[in-house]
């Protein structure tokens, strides 16, 4: 606007209307105005006084006018380069820099060779519009590459990940592992270290992978070494990668590391390796189960199927046949985020349902229902990607309900058949009825359909252990002690609940600095497998301290760490009993030996 239309002088000069002042006040502002930026073309070859080899050698060259690279390109098995770039006016050096290919992200000189020319070498040229050119051949000594010579190589792993169950060591059942993302590291060791020490090995990240629909992986990267003319160095350069994977798994909206594989040394450039993971490590993929005829089929609640035998008055139990997992689950009540899985028939098809929860007692609801909000998040395959995308399936803000994915491949999805994950940590403790409510594409309701009635239990049983003392006293504010012949410690142990629900609990002890083993570990566990057990209160219970290994004959006192462990009833149906139900305490004692 303030030009008044005009572009440049020459337009200005052609009006004679303009007047002295607005002619003033346009020829300042646009000599503040940079012309239009020129296109500029440098291009040329590599010689050298000996044959190069471009191929074996990667290199770049790179532009800089004052200092600032403006272009680079890679140099071809030819030797040859072509740099394209645009600026605002004529430079009056140019400077070319050729570096390695893996240090051109560096344009210090003091890596680099360096050319520089004058704005005189540049020839205009006029086809379409104004360009400069210039041709530079740049001579390469014929030390050069030798010194700098790089070579890179592409490396492609690829396997399988299974979850597997070991007998002895060995591996009796593989299961593929989808939807698994694989860590892949570059190891490498120090040349020298201190004798009788462990040496400390870097890591260089490499990138990721995951695991396809069958559990198959496929993964490719560069390696790179440099060469020397000097035999030492040359010795001491690795010039094949050392591999370790760390193999995770993604839980609750976290990847969670369940997997580290030993260290390849040395690999292939076409490596094949399988990962085999321990299954108790693993979280599984329930199966999928058969879609019903009609209506609709709870088929697991986590690891644990669904129907009316395995969730009785609702407590948990499995039956013969379930995965080896969670073969123990007895008699208990639900914790924890519970991920249930189910299935829609063919025909009416479903689009979107809803879940709802309500109070409950044993036998059926009690209270009135509320649509579950919490979030549903799955995974798709994308086949052209090789990857697993995030996809969250609700529920609808506007409308609470979630989307079904039975209609879609089985393949395409992590867990085609999760239907709910319900994190009851945010509601009471208490029996809970669960219903699920499908609707057709035009939102008319189509069915709905109850889960049996589940006991929830978030908290944890009272846990207390007090040090009494041994056979000839009692023990010290400061925690010492002195056995007696018996070598007996006596404690009093609480692990209770007034629900019931205790599993068992264990009391050990370790002693000096290496924590070695003090005795037995003692164990009271429900008598009962099929009923409640409130655990026990201020229970009188012996530790039997057994005499000192060889190691530590020369102690007269010793330091000893005494941990009680507590375990709840409730399960998640992934494990007996999860993490969240176990409660630790602990004493630290001095003990003098009789």
């Amino acid at each position: 606007k303030k030009l008044g239309g005009f572009k440049n002088l020459n337009q200005l000069a052609a009006v004679p209307q303009v007047g002295p002042e607005r002619f003033t006040e346009i020829v300042n502002t646009l000599s503040k105005v940079r012309e239009p930026q020129t296109d500029y073309i440098i291009e040329g070859r590599l010689i050298g006084s000996t044959k190069l080899n471009f191929q074996r050698t990667r290199l770049v060259v790179c532009a800089c006018i004052d200092g600032v690279e403006i272009a680079r390109d890679n140099v071809d098995t030819k030797g040859n380069y072509k740099l394209v770039f645009k600026h605002h006016e004529h430079p009056s050096t140019t400077e070319l820099r050729v570096l390695p290919a893996k240090l051109a992200h560096r344009s210090a000189t003091t890596s680099a060779l360096s050319n520089t020319f004058s704005a005189s070498r540049y020839v205009m040229q006029k086809q379409g519009k104004t360009a400069y050119h210039a041709v530079r051949d740049l001579l390469i000594p014929r030390d050069y590459l030798v010194f700098w010579e790089v070579v890179t190589k592409t490396y492609h792993m690829h396997g399988a990940v299974y979850a597997t169950t070991f007998s002895g060591g060995v591996p009796i059942s593989i299961t593929p592992l989808p939807a698994a993302k694989i860590e892949f590291f570059e190891v490498d060791a120090p040349i020298v270290w201190i004798l009788g020490t462990d040496p400390v090995f870097t890591e260089a990240f490499l990138g990721y992978a995951y695991t396809a629909p069958d559990g198959s992986y496929d993964f490719e990267f560069d390696f790179t070494y440099k060469t020397s003319p000097w035999i030492w160095l040359w010795l001491f350069t690795d010039k094949k990668p050392d591999i370790r994977a760390r193999i995770s798994q993604f839980v609750s909206g976290v990847w969670q590391q369940v997997y580290e594989g030993p260290v390849d040394w040395n690999i292939a450039e076409d490596f094949q390796r399988d990962y085999f993971i321990p299954e108790e490590d693993t979280v599984p993929v329930p199966d999928e189960g058969v879609k019903p005829d009609e209506g609709f089929r709870f088929v697991s609640v986590g690891l644990l199927p669904i129907d009316t035998t395995r969730i009785q008055l609702g407590y948990a139990t499995a039956q013969p046949g379930d995965p080896g997992r969670i073969d123990t689950i007895s008699h208990q009540p639900f914790c924890g985020t519970l991920r249930i899985f189910g299935l829609f028939a063919e025909a009416p098809p479903v689009v979107t349902y809803k879940v709802q929860v309500a109070v409950a007692d044993e036998i059926s609801a009690t209270g009135s229902w509320e649509d579950l909000t919490d979030p549903l998040n799955n995974r798709k395959w994308n086949g052209i990607l090789y990857r697993w995308e995030a996809q969250n399936l609700g529920p609808n803000p506007g409308t609470g309900k979630y989307q079904n994915i039975d209609t879609e491949p089985e393949a395409d999805w992590h867990e085609h058949a999760l239907k709910v994950t319900w994190n009851t940590v945010n509601y009471a403790d208490g029996y809970y009825a669960l219903r699920v409510v499908s609707y057709d594409a035009s939102d008319t309701e189509i069915g709905t359909y109850e889960m049996p009635i589940v006991r929830v239990d978030n908290s944890v049983p009272e846990a207390d252990l007090e040090v009494i003392g041994t056979s000839v006293g009692g023990v010290t504010i400061c925690g010492a002690m002195k056995l007696g012949l018996d070598r007996d410690i006596d404690f009093e142990v609480t692990a209770y609940d007034p629900e019931g629900h205790v599993r068992y609990y264990w009391l050990s002890g370790s002693r000096g600095k290496d924590a070695h083993s003090a005795g037995l570990a003692v164990v009271e566990a429900r008598p009962d497998p099929t009923d409640n057990w409130t655990g026990v209160q201020d229970k009188p219970v012996s530790f039997h301290v057994v005499p000192l290994p060889s190691s530590l004959i020369g102690c007269t006192s010793l330091a000893y760490n005494f941990e009680l462990h507590v375990f709840g009833l409730a399960t998640d149906c992934y494990n007996v009993t999860p993490g969240s139900q176990r409660v630790i305490k602990e004493t630290n004692l001095i003990v003098t030996e009789p």
